[in-house]
């Protein structure tokens, strides 16, 4: 009978996956606000106030739902091997 450390066989490391269903309502959210900054922008308005009065200007909004879709189209094995990474000591 082998020896296990605190008495238990170690389990594999659960998977960490990004589904294709969160991914496409990610993407979706952030073609919406390139969607609503373009939409803006021609019709002349350059910002809009927000329900707390703030501006939200048609460029940054239009730059925040790219980076959106950038970042739902990050591959799971780059998201796995960089979260390895942090819990291991290499840092």
């Amino acid at each position: 009978m082998p020896f296990h450390v605190d008495r238990h066989k170690p389990k594999a490391a659960k998977r960490f996956a990004f589904a294709l269903g969160p991914r496409l309502l990610v993407a979706t959210f952030g073609g919406l606000l390139i969607f609503g900054g373009f939409f803006r922008l021609s019709h002349g308005v350059l910002f809009a106030l927000n329900y707390y009065s703030l501006p939200v200007f048609s460029g940054g909004q239009i730059a925040v739902g790219v980076v959106v879709v950038l970042v739902a189209m990050i591959p799971s094995s780059w998201l796995e091997k960089t979260a390895a990474w942090l819990a291991s000591d290499h840092h």
